[in-house]
């Protein structure tokens, strides 16, 4: 008997051929902003392919974690893969940074940050009273130049930041915290195909599919792709922990 899901279970509104959701995760590439909490909503609109990304849960202390795949109707799915967003060392290129009081914003050219990486300090010059040198943070980018700062790894993926109430002064660097990560895309592979072809997947009404992916490493979301190949159903994706460890 499963336990109760990680996640409340979602259903892809419009997961059918020519009308179905995007996104394409790519094995070593960095996670983009997850929305909502990282609670399972679609990332982007595209044609022919959807995904759905998962929030983990429990902790990471959940070894294997089942995913359901089901249909309201006859659905055709192929190249179902699974990818698992895990940490990987972050090494930060110091730069001149700014403050801003009006936007509360950091400004560093090309800071190349991602949503999950860090965390980072200042150092050099005054900071704004509401940073510390020496302190971890983490940032929410903006855009390519600015992000908004953040007190923890979960006020950034939750979009809480610090409210700069002074610009500071001098010069200001930013360098790496205390073990900067980032987060990188790792496939998991292809589900196992109903017809033999890794990947390729037969729903309905009344056929689902259940394949099981492992913790490890220890991932941070996961997500899972698909291509559309047929039918006009209606898909959902749920997350069970196949065992739950104590924590």
């Amino acid at each position: 008997m499963k336990i109760a899901p990680i996640i409340t279970p979602l259903v892809l509104a419009n997961a059918q051929l020519g009308a179905a959701l995007t996104f394409p995760p790519t094995a070593g590439g960095n996670v983009a902003a997850l929305p909502d909490g990282w609670q399972g909503l679609p990332a982007s609109q595209g044609d022919n392919a959807f995904a759905y990304q998962l929030a983990q849960g429990g902790g990471g202390c959940i070894p294997q974690i089942d995913i359901d795949l089901t249909a309201d109707g006859a659905e055709t799915l192929t190249a179902v893969e699974t990818y698992a967003a895990v940490r990987e060392t972050l090494t930060v290129t110091g730069g001149t940074t700014t403050f801003s009081s009006v936007t509360s914003k950091a400004t560093k050219t090309a800071h190349g940050y991602k949503l999950g990486d860090g965390p980072i300090q200042y150092t050099g010059g005054t900071l704004p009273a509401a940073l510390d040198e020496g302190t971890d943070y983490w940032p929410i980018p903006v855009d390519a130049n600015t992000y908004y700062i953040a007190d923890s790894f979960a006020d950034a993926l939750a979009g809480n930041h610090i409210t700069l109430a002074d610009n500071g002064s001098g010069t200001i660097d930013d360098e790496g915290g205390t073990n900067p990560t980032t987060l990188k895309w790792l496939s998991l592979g292809k589900a196992p195909g109903d017809d033999g072809t890794a990947g390729d997947v037969t729903l309905s009404a009344t056929l689902g599919k259940t394949f099981t992916v492992d913790n490890r490493p220890r991932f941070v979301a996961i997500a899972v792709s698909a291509t559309v190949g047929s039918g006009t159903a209606h898909v959902s994706i749920d997350a069970y922990p196949v065992k739950q460890l104590a924590s």
